[in-house]
């Protein structure tokens, strides 16, 4: 029989392109302000609260820095998730982050992931292109991938 691979459609794009169109020059507001994250598996919300400095308050970015926050937040939470199964993914970049519906991430391209159940990391051993410009230099140097030097 035939092999189907179903995936949820990101309306968004990549969020690569997402932040590129977005993009402005930004500074940080002078304001303390907290933000709901998504929240995790049990039901509990996570809030974090930062403030930072600047001359005058622009309403657009302090939502474009919450914004950015809540990306990382769910991209960190993610890579956590992959860590927990033992995937080590080694090409997480801008390009490979998919927004779905109301702006909630989605890790994508595993077509360099490895399982590292055995171990806690993957020893490359063949020659091949690898996308140096993200990679951990203990990556870059030894060939070793951990779940540490995919961020």
């Amino acid at each position: 029989g035939q092999f189907y691979l179903v995936v949820e459609y990101a309306e968004m794009g990549s969020l690569k392109t997402y932040l590129r169109k977005k993009h402005r020059t930004h500074s940080c507001c002078n304001a303390t302000y907290g933000l709901d994250l998504p929240g995790t598996a049990d039901g509990r919300r996570d809030y974090y609260q930062f403030s930072c400095e600047r001359s005058r308050f622009e309403p657009q970015h302090t939502y474009f820095h919450k914004e950015q926050l809540s990306f990382a937040w769910q991209i960190a939470k993610g890579m956590a998730y992959l860590s927990d199964m033992k995937v080590v993914h080694r090409d997480l970049a801008t390009r490979n982050i998919l927004l779905a519906k109301q702006k909630v991430v989605k890790i994508s391209d595993f077509g360099l992931s490895r399982d590292v159940y055995e171990g806690d990391a993957y020893l490359k051993r063949s020659r091949g292109r690898v996308p140096v410009k993200w990679m951990a230099i203990e990556s870059l140097e030894y060939q070793v991938y951990t779940s540490r030097s995919d961020v």
